[in-house]
């Protein structure tokens, strides 16, 4: 992978945070929230106004679903653990071996469906015509500026 495509992939994995909110400051914790990030990913391609082809729209719907269903998996998730964790420390002798290894499993497929979202979004990426792609990386720039502060 060159240097312009190590560059163009981070763009694309950046693109996934930034369309999904409209800036660094504004995620709060609704970032957990399934519905809300596909509000977010619709209203930001809206107000780029791509106009989608179907196969562009199909792509970007498999990008959405699995934004969502990472969500919810993690919240999920995060649940679990915080649950063996308070069953754990109640123990008179606690023994966290269980609590890590399901860590571990946790984190590990977190990192799967962040991989997948990000090789899904490089697929609807590259079904953007040129016109399309512009857009898209203006306004990457533009939330970039906007992001600034959070690089100090």
């Amino acid at each position: 992978m060159g240097k312009r495509s190590k560059i163009l992939f981070a763009a694309l994995v950046l693109l996934s945070t930034v369309i999904a909110a409209s800036g660094c400051s504004r995620w709060g914790h609704r970032y957990y929230d399934a519905e809300w990030v596909t509000k977010k990913i619709d209203e930001r391609i809206d107000k780029l106004d791509l106009q989608l082809t179907n196969e562009q729209t199909a792509k970007l719907n498999i990008v959405k679903d699995k934004i969502a269903e990472h969500i919810t998996s993690r919240k999920d998730s995060r649940a679990n653990i915080l649950g063996l964790f308070k069953e754990e420390v109640k123990k008179e002798d606690p023994d966290f071996n269980g609590l890590v290894k399901s860590y571990k499993e946790s984190n590990h497929k977190r990192k799967e469906n962040v991989d997948e979202i990000a090789d899904r979004l490089n697929e609807f990426y590259l079904s953007l015509d040129n016109a399309q792609k512009k857009k898209v990386v203006n306004a990457i720039k533009e939330d970039l500026d906007k992001c600034k502060r959070w690089a100090k």
